[in-house]
């Protein structure tokens, strides 16, 4: 089974809903980045969590319902993809919009809990580049993603000057009724997929 695979899913808003809230999202890691200079490339801007707060940036597991945040008032498009994901069947308990600043990238790495995990991307530009395993991807905005936590997965933004937001939902496996279209094998249309040089002695110098 391949790591990752394009949906055949939907959300209830348009392109342009989902660039203002990347928009709002830049906006609001840049006042955070104000107050907090040293933050690193990636920063989560909390949607739903644990307590409903929007400083919380805790992504562990818990046993009860996550809570909206402030923050869906302010990104209503990405919260409007929340709650349509909830009733398609997932049991949200996470969801946070994942900026990574120009240049910067989260390091490969595996997920140390079990999730459901859904990606939508909130823009688009082929310098935005999800990696999973040996798949390098570049989504396009609105489309829904499923992601295998527990592969080895990473993302960089090789643009110069512009930050990439994400809208990231982890669902409980256990009480999730995902539709038929996540049980289906995932796919990656050859459109989406990146080329990417070998990782041998060369690329090591």
């Amino acid at each position: 089974m391949l790591p990752c695979g394009l949906l055949p899913l939907t959300p209830p808003v348009d392109a342009e809903q989902l660039l203002a809230d990347a928009q709002r999202s830049h906006a609001l890691v840049r006042r955070l980045r104000a107050e907090v200079p040293d933050l690193p490339g990636w920063v989560n801007v909390p949607l739903r969590n644990r307590s409903g707060r929007a400083d919380d940036y805790g992504v562990g597991p818990f046993s009860e319902p996550s809570q909206p945040t402030p923050l869906c008032q302010e990104l209503p498009a990405a919260a409007a993809v929340v709650d349509w994901a909830s009733g398609l069947g997932f049991d949200i308990e996470l969801a946070r919009i994942a900026v990574l600043s120009p240049g910067a990238q989260l390091r490969a790495h595996v997920d140390e809990y079990a999730a459901r995990r859904l990606i939508v991307p909130l823009e688009a530009d082929p310098a935005f580049v999800h990696v999973f395993e040996d798949l390098a991807i570049a989504m396009q905005t609105g489309e829904v993603w499923a992601v295998d936590g527990h592969a080895c997965h990473g993302a960089i933004n090789l643009h110069s000057t512009r930050a990439r937001a994400a809208l990231l939902l982890d669902a409980r496996v256990a009480t999730s009724l995902p539709p038929a279209g996540y049980s289906e094998p995932w796919q990656v249309p050859a459109e989406r997929r990146l080329t990417r040089p070998p990782f041998d002695e060369a690329a090591r110098s």
